[in-house]
């Protein structure tokens, strides 16, 4: 027997982000104080060092990272699968009217929406990587925290029949994530690298994290609609100089 599930309207999916966010801000209050007593100390950390020692610091961080661990890739639990759904959800609504952004990333554009434009989503997303994803980088890469950032936060959308995969490439970005916001579709996966390397489809919500100068590619999506949270994490806006 099929059994019809209504869908929520935007009304109730609204409330529930808004309950969730809430609700965790006031379980979290202090701690969200601590994040961002740190970050200001980090920044001023910054701010205040001469300008050519931190990008010295920032050289050699980047040159240790692309010797040792361009090839590591590790998986974090992000998001719930409930937490996702609401996700795309916002998602579509907003898209609804003003449709989706294609024109974003000029080398390897993809069909998109700016997490900015989704702001319950953003809150929520935002928060989990200062606390689970950026640690992680912290300790697994052995990077140093004060120069580390989120540069760009984005929900991409992949469909069958029309933009449904993205070619063999490597991010503007020291580090990227991708989380697997749906599992309802055929195909996809991310492989990394692009030529004999695994074909990535942790479950959802969970994040690959890797170092986005190492070349990986979207695989086409056969069936259905894929919808993926990708992340891009710069050492403060700097580059490298390299």
């Amino acid at each position: 027997m099929t059994v019809s599930v209504p869908c929520p309207s935007i009304v109730t999916v609204v409330t529930a982000l808004a309950v969730a966010v809430v609700g965790w801000y006031l379980a979290n209050a202090r701690n969200t104080t601590i994040i961002h007593d740190e970050s200001h100390r980090h920044y001023m950390t910054l701010y205040e060092a001469p300008f050519e020692k931190i990008r010295e610091r920032m050289r050699e961080e980047v040159r240790r990272v692309l010797r040792e661990s361009k090839s590591t890739v590790v998986t974090v639990r992000l998001l719930t699968p409930h937490e996702c759904a609401l996700i795309v959800f916002e998602a579509e609504r907003h898209t609804k009217d003003r449709g989706w952004t294609t024109k974003r990333h000029m080398r390897y554009p993809t069909t998109d929406v700016p997490m900015s434009d989704l702001p319950m989503g953003n809150t929520l997303v935002l928060h989990r990587v200062y606390r689970r994803i950026v640690p992680k980088i912290v300790s697994v890469f052995e990077f140093d925290r004060e120069l580390v950032d989120v540069n760009d936060l984005f929900l991409i959308r992949y469909t069958a029949g029309r933009q449904n995969s993205l070619g063999c490439h490597k991010d503007g970005s020291l580090f990227s994530f991708i989380v697997p916001l749906n599992d309802d579709f055929e195909g996809g996966g991310t492989q990394l690298p692009c030529e004999g390397g695994d074909v990535m489809k942790p479950d959802v919500g969970h994040a690959i994290v890797f170092c986005g100068q190492q070349m990986h590619r979207g695989l086409p999506v056969t069936r259905g609609t894929r919808y993926v949270l990708a992340g891009f994490l710069r050492e403060m806006d700097l580059k490298d100089g390299s």
